[in-house]
Order: structure tokens, then C-alpha cells, then sequence
């Protein structure tokens, strides 16, 4: 497990040095560089987003405590991100593509029922995440110039819902550590 812990500490960090280094970028940025440092921060947090997410699975389903037995099947398959098909007659397990929104839906619902005390208010925050998914899909699927565009408002309310959800994964790590060491 310390091997695991210390690989995805290194890509926690380095996610976070992201985030925190497109947020400089931004706020000392001049008005022509405004979009251009925008998009480089939805795309940082999207990544922070969806690796924080695989760290948080990865420790809770391969921790020597094997807290994911607690669970439901489907839940326990659903950390481990396991589908499956039939391939030649034969049943295999493949790897489950998660739609990043449903899959932070579902973490933080399967996250509150291994730990008693992990109930995050999901109306807090939950609405600016989602104003920065739809930012974020815009920006990446282009239909014209003004999908580019995006407004300082924008960026505050993305930014709000990182915060939220940036004190949710703290929350999270706290209830792990309990976990742990109870």
C-alpha cells in the first residue's frame, strides 16, 4: 500500500501544482490572454477532477483493510471500474468507461456509504461544478468563435465549485485516515 500511496500523493500534487499554477496564470494574465488561460484552467481542473477521482477509488479498493467488501456488488464493481462481454464464447471483464459526471455522482453516494460520516451537501457546491462541465463541454466542442469566449463569471463559479468539491475530497481523505487508524 505505501507504494500506492506514494505514486498517487506524486499525481495528487502534480494535479494540484496544475490548478494552482493556471490560476496564477489567470489572475496575472492581460485581457488578450484572458480565453487562452481560461481554457488551460477548465482543462486543468477537469484533469484534477477525474484523477482525483481515480486516486480516491484506487486507495479505497486496494487498501489492505478491503473496506470495498462492505459494499454492494455492484458498488464494489463500480470502484473497480469492471464491465464485462462475451468474447469468443466466453465471459471476460473489461474496463468501464464512466461518464466523468455520473462517476462523481455515484463516488461521492458509494464514498457516504463506506463511511458513516462522509455526507457532503451535494446542493452546495454541486450546480458550479456543473456550470463548469457545461463551460468545459463548449470549450472543447467548438460550433463557432463564441464557444472560445469565456466570461471572468464563468470562471468565478467554476472556481467555486472546485473549492467545494476540493473541501469534499479533503473531507474524504479525513474519513480514510480515521478509517485507517480507528
Amino acid at each position: 500500500m505505501n507504494d500506492l500511496v506514494q505514486k498517487t500523493t506524486e499525481l495528487f500534487d502534480a494535479l494540484n501544482s496544475d490548478i494552482q499554477n493556471s490560476i496564477l496564470k489567470l489572475n496575472s494574465c492581460n485581457i488578450d490572454e484572458f480565453d487562452f488561460y481560461a481554457r488551460a484552467y477548465l482543462r486543468a481542473l477537469a484533469s484534477w477532477i477525474e484523477g482525483s477521482l481515480w486516486i480516491f477509488k484506487k486507495i479505497i479498493s486496494q487498501n489492505e483493510y478491503q473496506w470495498h467488501k462492505n459494499l454492494a456488488l455492484e458498488e464494489q464493481l463500480y470502484l473497480f471500474e469492471y464491465d464485462w462481454k462475451i468474447e469468443q464464447d466466453t465471459p471476460i471483464i473489461t474496463q468501464k468507461k464512466i461518464r466523468t459526471k455520473d462517476n462523481l455522482r455515484a463516488f461521492i453516494r458509494v464514498a457516504g456509504h463506506l463511511f458513516d460520516q462522509f455526507k457532503p451537501d451535494i446542493k452546495g457546491g454541486w450546480s458550479d461544478l456543473m456550470h463548469f462541465y457545461n463551460l468545459r463541454d463548449r470549450t472543447m466542442h467548438p460550433t463557432s468563435l463564441d464557444s472560445l469566449h469565456i466570461r471572468r463569471k464563468d470562471i468565478e463559479i467554476c472556481d467555486r465549485g472546485r473549492k467545494w468539491l476540493h473541501e469534499t475530497f479533503i473531507t474524504l481523505g479525513k474519513c480514510i485516515y480515521d478509517k485507517t487508524y480507528e
